[in-house]
């Protein structure tokens, strides 16, 4: 009829909606190392891979954080006789995504979540003193000798012992300065973040003597295994 035709624009495309795979998957890469120790990454991880992968992996995010599914988890936790704490720590690992999504804009807000397991406060209990005694009497090698009085003269942590260097005992001032901790190959600041100073006992002087730390490189692991090696994370309590 003499009007010029107009050319329409396309549709825009339907913008794509992440999956909850998606999003563990950048939540790994960008958000986990430098939020949390590594040791937390790893139980973080291993939480999310047992507990939501597999009921979740393939919804859209926005429908992966039903309050429906931290239910279902919690319920199948509770059937499988978990504790207040082991729930908790699984729930909060899930949350911890979703605080993400949030911080990288997938999600608008904060999704709902049911209310946490309560987790009463627990007393710690020690052997006593002649059990101590009794067992470091026992080890029959002086590189176990070293980490049972690392943990029980010096109350260093199982990270802490493993990021002991020969550096940080100071033999002729009677301490050792805990300055960092190791996790598997990652070493960081103590938990604390501070260094603290902590005086040696006679017996706990003599075994660092005994595995000759005055002598080694000062970069070298004060606490070594009987093959000269680095202990692994639960290479302590496989001694002990």
């Amino acid at each position: 009829n003499g009007v010029p035709l107009r050319t329409t624009d396309p549709a825009p495309e339907a913008k794509h909606a992440p999956t909850f795979q998606e999003v563990f998957d950048r939540y790994l890469a960008e958000y986990a190392p430098s939020a949390m120790a590594p040791s937390t990454l790893d139980g973080y991880r291993s939480k999310l891979r047992v507990h939501f992968l597999e009921r979740c992996g393939p919804l859209p995010v926005s429908e992966a954080f039903d309050i429906s599914i931290s239910r279902e988890v919690d319920a199948a936790l509770v059937q499988a006789g978990g504790s207040s704490s082991t729930r908790r720590n699984v729930l909060l690992a899930f949350r911890s995504v979703a605080h993400f999504a949030v911080e990288a804009k997938i999600l608008a807000t904060l999704p709902a979540f049911p209310e946490l397991p309560r987790r009463g406060k627990r007393i710690p209990s020690a052997p006593p003193p002649a059990d101590v005694a009794m067992l470091i009497e026992a080890a029959r090698y002086a590189e176990h000798r070293l980490v049972f009085l690392l943990a029980a003269h010096a109350g260093l942590r199982k990270g802490e012992i493993r990021g002991l260097r020969c550096g940080d005992v100071e033999l002729e001032n009677d301490r050792l300065i805990v300055r960092q901790s190791r996790y598997r190959d990652h070493t960081k600041a103590t938990k604390s973040g501070h260094e603290r100073e902590v005086p040696l006992s006679r017996q706990l002087q003599a075994a660092l003597i005994a595995v000759r730390v005055h002598e080694r490189p000062r970069e070298d692991a004060a606490a070594l295994t009987t093959r000269g090696k680095q202990w692994g994370k639960d290479g302590g309590y496989k001694a002990l």
